[in-house]
């Protein structure tokens, strides 16, 4: 499972650097950050349906970079009998320094339960392929198929999940001292 999710990230990674440009300098690289709304609203507030929780959740994530996108949520998953469960993870936006508003990403995301009672850091790993909008109205969606593989069980399945958000900016203060 380690050589997929490590052969999955040299991919991306390799794939990115065929296809987009890093070297943007000058007035466009101004240009592009005001026309990428992963830039300039990088913190997302989202309704989760199904994803890394299992049935709803919701979540808040912040890209770093244009590209790079970590995400924390509470969910309840639809297990035997409902249980809350916390989630995190990464996002790598394979366009995302483009000043398109619509990116594929692939990630991964880690699962727990609240009451894990075998003291399991990991329950479930879940590794999704995406895609995100986001609206001039800053409003969000995503729908994203994934692979979903419960460590407890060693169980797989396909899944996936739909989100609903909203994207805020932030603003960076400058200290004077």
């Amino acid at each position: 499972m380690l050589k997929l999710v490590i052969a999955l990230c040299f991919l991306c990674f390799s794939f990115n650097k065929a296809i987009a440009n890093d070297n943007v300098s000058g007035p466009f690289k101004k240009d592009l950050f005001h026309k990428n709304r992963r830039a300039k609203y990088p913190l997302g507030v989202n309704l989760v349906i199904l994803g890394p929780s299992g049935l709803v959740a919701s979540s808040l994530d912040y890209f770093f970079t244009s590209r790079i996108n970590v995400e924390i949520g509470v969910g309840l998953n639809n297990d035997k009998t409902i249980q809350p469960n916390y989630f995190s993870g990464v996002k790598y936006h394979i366009l995302g320094r483009t000043i398109s508003n619509s990116t594929f990403y692939v990630g991964g995301f880690i699962k727990n339960d609240f009451n894990n009672t075998a003291n399991e850091i990991i329950q479930e790993l879940y590794l999704p392929i995406g895609l995100q909008k986001i609206k001039m109205n800053k409003f969000t969606w995503n729908l994203e198929l994934a692979y979903k593989y419960d460590v407890s069980s060693a169980t797989s399945i396909v899944w996936g999940a739909f989100k609903l958000g909203y994207r805020f900016k932030i603003k960076k203060s400058k200290l004077n001292l």
